[in-house]
């Protein structure tokens, strides 16, 4: 017996564990094994799907990596980990931990308010038709026959769309009375609830993109359509196609033409009869950032600002900025936030 407790003990610190915390309120953290699949990539700030109680799965965030296994439990191991690089730093973890204590709440509460809804996960239950089901050996009542008349063998179908299409917004009981005849077979799918947004491109067909000639002949045939033969220009003008024909690809935003004066009706036309290809495009939610200028030297009074700023900091004193509006005071914050940050 002794010798089996320790391979035991031994075969369990060979395993890496992750403190993982659930945006739930729950006082603690829970410790889950890292498969050896993910030990290579996972690290703190990653988020992970980890399963809770019975049934539930949860995404989670992981605060700290070891290899001393828990003593109360047995840890159960991480399903998934969702990214290879962090969605929280160290710096926000420990910030989170702060709060938490500041505001007298549970870690979990921090994390649930502080992370990005297109971050986290949720859990939906999809039902497919089981393919090896014999509907003639067993006895459906009505509502189980109209739910099996919406699923085939090959589909999975999100539980709460059947509730729509077959009206029923409690369809728990049919769902299991179904699993139970094994004539359906359910799933817990995990999805991310952020969706790329996407937006309307127009290119060139690649038969004239690809024909220099081709393409003179169709803009002379478009001289009697002027407001076609403007958007064809407008494109040219934007994709230089002689000089780099893989710009095409690219295409150009619809938007992007419209506000030019291009009439989104000859624009659909011209993809109607082959000279332009309409595409979807998937861009960022988030708006880009212009490059910052170099900041401007301070002026005279700026600097003796700034100077007696610093000197109060060294004192640990608080420092009340006082100006005008216009007279500089964020140029000195800038000033103040870069030379901290090199430090």
């Amino acid at each position: 017996m002794a010798s089996s407790d320790s391979i035991t003990t031994t075969h369990n610190q060979a395993h890496l564990f992750a403190e993982v915390i659930l945006p739930l309120p729950l006082p603690k953290l829970f410790t889950y094994q890292v498969p050896d699949e993910f030990a290579n990539d996972i690290a703190a700030g990653c988020r992970v799907v980890v399963p809770f109680g019975r049934n539930q799965l949860h995404t989670g965030v992981v605060f700290q990596l070891h290899r001393q296994p828990p003593e109360a439990y047995e840890a159960r191991p991480i399903i998934e980990l969702l990214e290879a690089e962090p969605s929280v730093n160290r710096f926000q973890l420990d910030f989170y931990q702060w709060l938490a204590g500041y505001y007298l709440c549970t870690l979990g509460e921090v994390l649930h308010a502080a992370l990005p809804a297109g971050l986290k996960i949720s859990t939906t239950s999809l039902v497919q038709r089981n393919p090896h089901f014999d509907e003639e050996k067993t006895v459906l009542s009505l509502e189980e026959q109209l739910l099996m008349e919406h699923l085939a063998d090959d589909q999975l179908v999100e539980s709460a769309k059947l509730a729509r299409i077959t009206g029923k917004q409690r369809l728990s009981a049919v769902l299991k009375s179904l699993a139970q005849k094994q004539a359906i077979l359910l799933v817990d799918h995990i999805r991310e609830k952020y969706t790329p947004k996407y937006r309307k491109y127009v290119r060139l067909a690649p038969a004239l993109a690809l024909d220099q000639q081709a393409l003179e002949q169709t803009m002379t045939g478009l001289e009697k359509k002027p407001k076609q033969l403007e958007v064809l220009m407008h494109y040219l003008q934007r994709v230089p196609l002689w000089e780099d024909k893989e710009q095409n690809e690219q295409g150009v935003a619809v938007a992007e033409l419209t506000r030019a004066g291009c009439s989104p009706s000859s624009i659909n036309t011209l993809a109607k009869n082959g000279v332009l290809e309409i595409f979807q495009k998937a861009v960022s939610r988030l708006p880009t950032t212009p490059a910052r200028e170099a900041p401007r030297p301070l002026s005279d009074d700026q600097q003796q600002a700034r100077q007696q700023i610093l000197a109060c900091f060294e004192q640990n004193k608080p420092v009340l900025l006082h100006g005008i509006t216009g007279s500089g005071k964020t140029e000195i914050y800038i000033d103040l936030i870069e030379t901290m940050l090199q430090n």
